[in-house]
Order: C-alpha cells, then sequence, then structure tokens
C-alpha cells in the first residue's frame, strides 16, 4: 500500500466523520447545547457554500479521488470533473498551478468567510457584558448634591 493509497483512506475516514457530525447534529438539543448548534450551523452553512462552488462535489471527495489517482497511476483527466470555479480563476487570473490546489485553497477561502461572517454576527447578538448592566452606583453617583466647578 503506498502513501496515497492511504492518505487516501485517512481522507475518507475523515470525510465520513464529518457526513456523520452533519446528520448527527442535527438530533441535538439546541437548549441544552447552543454553542454546538452554532457550531454546527455554521459548519453546515459553509459546506454548502463550498459544494456549491465546486460544482455540487465535495472537495474532499474531490481531494480523495486526485490523492487516489496518483497512488495508483491512473489518468486523471477523466476521473475528476473540474469544478466550474476552478476554470473561471485560471481563465480571469491565469493562473498556472494544479486545478486541486485552486480547489482545495477555494474550500479554505470559503470556510474563513462563513465562519467569519457568522462569528461577527454572534458577537453582535451578545448582551452587553453582565458585570457593567448589573453594576451597583457608587457612593460619588448617590452624593447629588455635589456638582463640580465650571459646570
Amino acid at each position: 500500500m503506498s502513501i496515497y493509497q492511504l492518505l487516501c483512506i485517512l481522507i475518507e475516514c475523515f470525510h465520513l466523520g464529518i457526513i456523520v457530525f452533519m446528520i448527527g447534529g442535527i438530533f441535538v438539543s439546541s437548549k441544552k447545547h447552543p454553542r454546538f448548534k452554532t457550531f454546527h450551523s455554521v459548519f453546515n452553512i459553509s459546506v454548502l457554500i463550498s459544494q456549491a462552488l465546486f460544482s455540487g462535489r465535495c472537495p474532499l471527495s474531490i481531494f480523495a479521488a486526485y490523492v487516489g489517482a496518483i497512488g495508483s497511476d491512473r489518468d486523471m483527466s477523466g476521473l475528476l470533473v473540474n469544478p466550474f470555479i476552478v476554470d473561471k480563476l485560471k481563465q480571469t487570473f491565469g493562473f498556472s498551478i494544479p486545478d486541486i490546489v485552486i480547489t482545495i485553497l477555494m474550500f479554505l477561502l470559503a470556510l474563513i468567510a462563513v465562519v467569519t461572517l457568522v462569528s461577527m454576527w454572534i458577537i453582535k447578538k451578545q448582551p452587553a457584558n453582565k458585570e457593567e448592566s448589573h453594576a451597583q452606583p457608587t457612593d460619588s453617583s448617590l452624593d447629588r448634591g455635589h456638582t463640580e466647578p465650571g459646570l
């Protein structure tokens, strides 16, 4: 067994774990585990966006097929379906790097963008610091007769 075949098996096992997480996370209570449900939602949205970018194919499936083809010395031209984003980027910017590199980079960029946007949305929804909202008035603020000079 070559290192590429082993890597292909590891990628497929990781892929299976992600599928179990995506399906199993549906059954987790959002009241008991709100952070998990938020992460699960962000993750599912990022997977949906990345698969839309890659012509409906999972980037991990594309990567596993590519690595498997390298390990078995098969012709990769008919094996992989190029996502439309890869051809568009190559034509627009004149990239001369392998398609799989563009595929992986686009997946990572899509994931980073979704996580950033959702985390900004979550931060906006969080209430102000609890310590500040429940602060007790100080003695000086209760002294209504005291005025500052020059005011």
